[in-house]
């Protein structure tokens, strides 16, 4: 579940994910209001090879647990993020296995002088999936970041998966755009060897900065294969045998959600639902409800089969039988009313 705080100088403000057994986002965010630029999500993302080779090293030290780090640089006219410069963990960073935690300390000092001296941006982080075979966010990578920018009103923001295959790193970039349910894979655009700012920032921090281990960046050809995901709705040709074919049922599907974003047995739901579709043509809400995280999935088979619900992760045990009555809608609303969360 994020949780906010404000800094003390700058007032921004983070958003953090828990950590838990699926958490693949771990660590924080500094949201600026400067990311308000464009309202068409972004198709493709900027960086310079020396900031690539810089990632790449990063992820090469640490193969079998994740890491992660953020981006800085600007968002041209388009929106698409330009990325000039980029981190890795901190010294009291926290590495384990499907999960990483930013050291706050350490990026809020980098932060500050990115920002003040350079003027550059927080546009983005990325964090690594090492050799668990997901090249991709998370469902609740998305969720978290969709949440966290739909609560800080950001445009635009870039999240970034790292992987480590056959001795090689990969590195992909996913736009997201505020408003909007999915994201985009987007392709790399090498704008130059090295950048204005590597070496520059590298000698003002020399005292902070905490340099990858690895000396040689080894990865694979960026872009190999490009996806992409809905962005506004869940895409016709994701549900040929599925039960949103039905068109009425996409209304059914609205009303849900507005439901639990306005009202949920009797009382008001303090978070923003985020709706997300899976690989598997799995429907996920999430929301947070006085603190309880709470994410509810249909799968293909519903309205026959019962939504399932995970309060703070965990699978909610005993559920109550479904009684289908041929109104998705109210049997639905009955049935969420039996659950407590």
């Amino acid at each position: 579940m994020p949780r906010y705080k404000r800094m003390k100088r700058h007032k921004k403000k983070y958003f953090k994910k828990k950590q838990s057994q699926h958490c693949n986002v771990g660590f924080s965010h500094i949201l600026t209001n400067d990311l308000l630029i464009d309202s068409r999500i972004a198709s493709q993302a900027f960086i310079y090879k020396e900031e690539l080779d810089y990632i790449s090293r990063c992820i090469h030290d640490y193969p079998d647990i994740e890491t992660g780090g953020q981006l800085f640089g600007y968002l041209n006219e388009k929106g698409e993020a330009v990325v000039c410069y980029a981190i890795g963990p901190g010294p009291n960073a926290n590495h384990q296995v499907t999960f990483f935690n930013q050291d706050e300390n350490y990026l809020e000092k980098i932060y500050n002088c990115l920002h003040e001296k350079y003027a550059l941006q927080y546009i983005g982080e990325w964090h690594s999936h090492h050799r668990l075979g997901l090249s991709k966010p998370s469902g609740h990578d998305a969720s978290t970041i969709i949440h966290g920018i739909t609560k800080q009103g950001i445009r635009h923001f870039l999240l970034c998966i790292g992987n480590i295959e056959g001795g090689y790193s990969t590195f992909n970039a996913f736009a997201f755009l505020n408003g909007c349910t999915g994201y985009n894979q987007v392709p790399w655009k090498i704008i130059g060897e090295r950048g204005p700012y590597r070496e520059r920032i590298d000698a003002d921090l020399k005292q902070i900065l905490v340099h990858p281990i690895t000396t040689n960046a080894l990865y694979r050809e960026l872009n190999e294969s490009a996806i992409v995901f809905e962005d506004n709705s869940i895409r016709q040709e994701s549900y040929t045998d599925h039960w949103l074919k039905k068109h009425d049922n996409h209304r059914i599907l609205k009303q849900i959600t507005d439901y639990l974003a306005l009202y949920n047995n009797g009382y008001q739901v303090v978070s923003d639902v985020v709706l997300m579709m899976d690989d598997e043509k799995n429907i996920h809400i999430y929301f947070t409800k006085n603190e309880t995280r709470v994410e509810i999935v249909f799968d293909e088979s519903f309205p026959y089969s019962s939504p399932r619900y995970y309060i703070n992760n965990e699978e909610f045990p005993n559920p109550p039988k479904w009684d289908f009555k041929n109104d998705i809608f109210e049997s639905f609303i009955e049935y969420n009313n039996l659950i407590t969360y």
